[in-house]
């Protein structure tokens, strides 16, 4: 759901977070001269709770000792004990054309809570339905993204298949660009991809991210839903 922050101090941006498990409560004050702002709220899973686990290539014991975890299973939590950079971006068209997001403009940021919960304000303007907003999580070379079509939604492995997949999608049809995509047409693949996601597996963000890709690359249902959507 979409909550407010109220304005009081110039240029100073302070968050309250108090959270109770996954429906954590936040609060908090964006200080710019009056007013309120809406912020987005979400959670970054990932298999086992852990973001940055380093790859089952550099750890083999991991494949003998740790079970993999299913997509949409029990094992993807929110992330525990680790603070990662949450950020909110406005994509433009040329950046997205190729493919490769090297360019957004920052709208805001924050770090993740105890409970691997985030909120983002809407600063200057930006509001759910504008095309080419971008939710990321990043450590690294590890990254969890997703085009914003609601107020309250999480980054997945789900959520990332959905943003390569487009970008890959524009790559192929010049001239289609993210303001072609609806909120409604965004929540429909990511609610496709889920569905095909569900029983596949991987240990890490890493895995994760590639299985659920290639399982979605492969998929007529939503190469369809790509082409329907990007049409008009």
């Amino acid at each position: 759901m979409t909550r407010l922050f109220t304005r009081s101090l110039p240029a100073v941006l302070l968050l309250g977070l108090a959270a109770c498990g996954h429906d954590a409560v936040i609060r908090g004050r964006v200080s710019s001269g009056g007013g309120e702002v809406p912020v987005i709220t979400g959670g970054v899973l990932a298999p086992f709770a852990t973001f940055a686990m380093q790859s089952r290539s550099r750890h083999w014991l991991s494949d003998a000792f740790v079970p993999p975890a299913l997509a949409l299973g029990p094992e993807v939590q929110p992330i525990q004990g680790q603070s990662v950079v949450v950020a909110l971006l406005r994509v433009g068209a040329e950046d997205a054309a190729d493919g490769a997001i090297d360019s957004p403009r920052s709208i805001s940021a924050s770090t993740t809570n105890e409970d691997g919960r985030f909120a983002l304000p809407l600063l200057g303007g930006a509001a759910v339905g504008d095309c080419g907003l971008l939710i990321r999580a990043r450590e690294g070379n590890v990254q969890m993204r997703a085009f914003v079509y609601r107020d309250d939604q999480d980054l997945s492995a789900v959520s990332e298949a959905v943003v390569r997949r487009i970008l890959s999608h524009l790559v192929t049809h010049p001239g289609r660009d993210l303001c072609n995509f609806s909120v409604a047409e965004l929540a429909a693949l990511t609610d496709l991809v889920a569905s095909l996601s569900r029983d596949q597996s991987g240990i890490t963000v890493e895995d994760l991210n590639r299985v659920v890709e290639l399982i979605e690359a492969r998929s007529p249902a939503v190469n369809q839903l790509l082409e329907e959507a990007a049409r008009f």
